[in-house]
């Protein structure tokens, strides 16, 4: 009977023992699996906060002192130098101010970043952000006319729009497309008898992805006159 008794009893401790273990194996699993899933949306989070360009909150600051003005821009966009700055006085005469790029892990050019100053018509006066508009409209109109320019760019125009005033600017926006996937986005601030006139143009499928930066650049733009 003892004897019956005791292999009850072993029978029964060999049971828990069994249980436990694999309770204990259960657990360990759902641990893992939990912390390798855990780990995957941290992978996943953190490859999609790189591929993100308006993630980074880092920022740098453009100056020119020669015309007082300045913006923001993505710190890991590249400055090229522009030489020879000058003041033009003559009409519709085009100054290169600014010039910026950015590069992907492969060292091509995603999206690049032009300032041009021109000097109005002194005829023109433009008392009201509609006045500004009709300006830029007619301009843009003109340049459609020029068949050579546009046959080779690849120029497609998709609208002209006025945007809300930046920082006491009337602005206006032309969107449109250019041949080999690109597409392009102007916005021209009025400043007296002064146009300045950012130009971005960005691989197609890319655009979106920069669109709130460009919005960014362009609300960050000051002129101290």
């Amino acid at each position: 009977m003892k004897n019956k008794l005791s292999t009850i009893v072993i029978v029964v401790i060999a049971i828990i023992i069994i249980g436990l273990g694999g309770y204990l194996l259960f657990k360990k699993y759902k641990s893992d699996n939990s912390n390798s899933q855990n780990t995957q949306n941290q992978s996943t989070e953190n490859t999609s906060a790189e591929k993100s360009p308006d993630a980074t909150k880092n920022e740098k600051e453009f100056k020119n002192d020669l015309h007082k003005l300045s913006f923001n821009y993505p710190a890991d966009w590249n400055v090229i130098d522009v030489k020879d700055v000058q003041t033009i006085t003559q009409p519709l005469t085009r100054e290169d101010v600014a010039s910026l790029y950015k590069n992907d892990e492969n060292s091509k050019e995603i999206i690049s970043l032009k300032l041009l100053r021109f000097v109005i018509e002194p005829n023109v006066k433009i008392a009201n952000s509609d006045d500004w508009y009709n300006y830029i409209k007619g301009k843009v109109n003109n340049y459609i006319t020029l068949k050579e320019i546009t046959d080779a760019t690849g120029y497609q125009l998709i609208a002209v729009e006025k945007t809300s005033d930046i920082n006491g600017h009337y602005i206006s926006r032309e969107d449109y497309n250019l041949k080999n996937n690109i597409k392009g986005q102007d916005y021209y601030i009025n400043n007296g008898q002064e146009m300045y006139q950012f130009v971005f143009e960005c691989i197609g499928d890319q655009f979106n992805n920069y669109a709130e930066t460009i919005k960014n650049i362009v609300n960050s733009f000051k002129i101290n006159n």
